[in-house]
């Protein structure tokens, strides 16, 4: 176990100081985050004003909070904690007076706690949705959060927040709106060549995610962002048809930030990262401010189409998953969502 975590991690560390994952020092956006056919003349929208951000009470979901409350923004923050919750709430509404602030508390790994919270998530018009709450080695978990047949990565990861993607675009189909969706990604999905493994049924995905041995680690998160990226390439095919309820569906990498996520990290491996960060340098490490940025930047205010609804640095390009693989990853947690809806 250690002995594969140390070579993902070794080939990660390489290959982000070899393609690019660099820090912010430019003053041009394009300078600092080279897209394909971008250009950064182009004129950005400041249509999406009512904003749903997850997981926003500390790191990227927080400070994407603040920059957007400071530039006009209606927002809706979620967390587990509602203390948490409360002081973030208290710190945007300082940013600017008269700013419109929401909050839900709910755990969006619990997929009862999600279906319960969208009764009421699901009557707000919101334009954005960045789905931005993420676990890495996640608490052993309890009875009550239910589902012990997936992974708590996965859940958290993944299907908490395709939950509330399908049920806030049922609500806009109704109302005959356009929501943009953004999934925070990471890099990490080109480097460790999880796609290799990745089964091509709906019983190949159940026994997949299944919780096993090596689950809720590193090789979970590394799935969970894979997916996001699918599920990102499947609402964007659906914002192509007419009354879909999608504007954009984009998947970003942010950067590399060192944030409250990293806690949960084992010693043993605590310890590898830290001697990683002699091949990484602490000046090519973002800031979850500067993060924050670009997923603003680059896949909220951009009217940007990226290729593959990936937006990542010029160099880096999707795992090369089939069609079949995608499709029958899409059924799986499709049927799951089915399930959550009915119970």
């Amino acid at each position: 176990r250690r002995a594969m975590f140390t070579r993902v991690m070794l080939r990660s560390a390489v290959e982000l100081r070899v393609c690019g994952c660099r820090s912010i020092s430019a003053s041009s956006v394009g300078d600092r985050f080279p897209l394909r056919g971008y250009s950064m003349e182009e004129e950005k929208t400041r249509e999406q004003k009512n904003v749903l951000i997850t997981g926003a009470t500390n790191g990227i979901g927080k400070e994407m909070a603040l920059r957007l409350v400071r530039e006009g923004y209606s927002v809706t923050i979620t967390g587990r904690n509602q203390q948490k919750i409360d002081q973030v709430k208290d710190e945007l509404v300082k940013e600017r007076e008269g700013a419109q602030i929401d909050t839900y508390c709910f755990d969006i790994g619990n997929l009862a706690d999600v279906r319960d919270t969208l009764r009421t998530m699901a009557t707000v018009p919101f334009d954005t949705v960045i789905f931005n709450a993420g676990v890495l080695f996640p608490p052993r978990p309890s009875i009550e959060r239910g589902h012990p047949e997936l992974e708590e990565t996965l859940k958290t990861n993944v299907l908490g927040h395709y939950i509330i993607a399908r049920r806030l675009i049922d609500s806009a189909k109704e109302d005959k709106r356009l929501v943009t969706f953004v999934w925070i990604s990471s890099t990490i999905v080109t480097k460790a060549r999880r796609h290799w493994r990745w089964p091509s049924s709906v019983a190949g995905f159940r026994s997949f995610f299944a919780p096993q041995f090596f689950s809720d680690g590193w090789l979970s998160y590394i799935d969970s962002k894979l997916a996001t990226i699918v599920i990102a390439q499947q609402l964007a095919k659906e914002s192509k048809t007419g009354g879909s309820g999608v504007k954009r569906s984009v998947a970003i990498h942010p950067g590399v930030a060192s944030t409250q996520m990293f806690a949960s990290i084992p010693p043993f491996q605590k310890r590898v990262l830290g001697w990683i960060k002699n091949i990484v340098s602490r000046e090519e490490m973002d800031t979850a401010e500067m993060c924050a940025d670009r997923v603003i930047d680059d896949a909220v205010l951009s009217n940007y189409d990226s290729e593959n609804s990936w937006i990542c640095n010029g160099t880096q390009s999707i795992p090369p998953l089939n069609d079949t693989q995608k499709e029958e990853f899409m059924k799986f947690i499709q049927e799951i969502t089915d399930r959550i809806q009915q119970d």
